[in-house]
C-alpha cells in the first residue's frame, strides 16, 4: 500500500513540475517575444513581431534637439514654488527672531538678527544658518528666511 501511494505522490510530483516549467516557459516567451496583434481582413488578430526601431531613425531625437536649443527655451519649467505642509513651527521660531539692522557690505548685504532676548546679534548672509532656518535672501530692508520649504519674511 504504501509503495503504491509512494509511486502516485513521485508522479503527482513530477506532473507538478512540469506544468511548472511550461508555465516558466511561457511567461518567458511572453516577455521576450513581443506581439502586435494587427487586424486582417477577415476581422481575426493575427501575431506580428514588432520591429524594433534603430536609434538613428527615432523621431523623438529630433524633438530632443529642438527643445534643449539654447536660443529658444521651447518648454519653460515650472515657476511656481511646490505645495509645502505648513505646520506652524516656522512661524513660531520666527517669533524669536529680531531683524537688528541690514548693512551694505561691498555690494553684499549683511542683516543681523538677534535670537531672544540675546544682545548679541548674528551677522547673516544668503546661505547662512540661524536656528533651523536657511537664510535665502538678503535685500536692502528685508531678510527671507527657509524651513522645510516654508518661507519667512523678517522685515
Amino acid at each position: 500500500m504504501e509503495s503504491t501511494l509512494t509511486k502516485l505522490s513521485s508522479r503527482a510530483m513530477a506532473v507538478g513540475l512540469i506544468l511548472l516549467a511550461l508555465s516558466l516557459a511561457a511567461m518567458v516567451a511572453a516577455i521576450f517575444w513581443p506581439l502586435s496583434l494587427e487586424a486582417t481582413a477577415g476581422g481575426n488578430p493575427r501575431p506580428q513581431r514588432v520591429p524594433t526601431i534603430s536609434k538613428a531613425h527615432q523621431p523623438w531625437a529630433d524633438l530632443q534637439s529642438t527643445i534643449s536649443n539654447q536660443e529658444h527655451e521651447l518648454i519653460k519649467p515650472l515657476q511656481g514654488i511646490a505645495a509645502v505642509k505648513d505646520d506652524g513651527v516656522a512661524q513660531r521660531m520666527a517669533q524669536r527672531l529680531r531683524l537688528q539692522g541690514i548693512v551694505n557690505m561691498g555690494g553684499q548685504y549683511v542683516a543681523y538678527v538677534a535670537v531672544d532676548k540675546d544682545p548679541s546679534a548674528m551677522s547673516l548672509r544668503t546661505g547662512s544658518k540661524i536656528l533651523e532656518f536657511t537664510v535665502v535672501s538678503v535685500e536692502e530692508k528685508t531678510i527671507t528666511l527657509d524651513r522645510e520649504g516654508v518661507q519667512i519674511v523678517l522685515p
